[in-house]
């Protein structure tokens, strides 16, 4: 998988899960202290994220770093509330 297919895959697992919790963007960068042009960037796959802007994504998500790069059925499914299978 390329860098870029990685890159929007984790954008449209984070967005899934704001949209799950029926956050704005805007709720979600003020809740997690990440611009609101990298959340945009970041849910399009335009930007990359580091690992501490991902944990800080996903303790606003109420989620574990790990969920966001699951596969979409499995964050479906569970809706962040375990962290059993990796990929």
């Amino acid at each position: 998988m390329e860098n870029k297919e990685i890159r929007e895959r984790i954008g449209k697992h984070i967005a899934t899960l704001r949209h799950q919790r029926k956050m704005s963007q805007e709720m979600l960068a003020e809740k997690s202290g990440v611009s609101l042009r990298a959340i945009q960037g970041i849910e399009t796959g335009k930007f990359s994220a580091r690992l501490d802007t991902l944990q800080q994504i996903a303790e606003a998500l109420d989620c574990d770093v790990t969920i966001i790069s699951r596969p979409k059925d499995v964050i479906l499914e569970n809706n962040c509330n375990t962290v059993n299978a990796f990929v």
